[in-house]
């Protein structure tokens, strides 16, 4: 007589991810964070925070609480909490945000609001 053990699922990452060889078009919305690797186009809207990473190309309209911009982002970002620009970052656009946070080395064009 066999025992048959079911294995618990495991649960989901806690974000949501545009992977590095992954183009993207279209509207993005998550309670969870969303994290972009690779080349996305379109809207993202996020209840937590938005990662770009070095390898990531975003061109649209950002809205979350957070955004950490570590690749190359065009478009508009409405933030209610911290926009980061990391060394490797760039933007071009424009931005709103209550909090602005840009390394030495990252690369901002645009208009800026609070």
């Amino acid at each position: 007589m066999g025992f048959f053990f079911s294995k618990k699922p495991e649960p989901p990452p806690p974000f949501t991810e545009i992977g590095r060889e992954t183009i993207f078009d279209g509207e993005a919305i998550s309670k969870r964070e969303i994290r972009v690797a690779g080349d996305a186009r379109g809207s993202f809207r996020s209840e937590t925070a938005i990662l770009l990473t070095p390898s990531g190309l975003l061109d649209g309209t950002v809205m979350a609480p957070a955004f950490t911009v570590g690749g190359s982002f065009k478009g508009t970002a409405k933030v209610s909490g911290t926009l980061t620009v990391e060394e490797t970052g760039s933007i071009q656009g424009e931005f709103s945000a209550k909090k602005l946070r840009i390394a030495r080395g990252a690369f901002v064009q645009g208009k800026i609001d609070r």
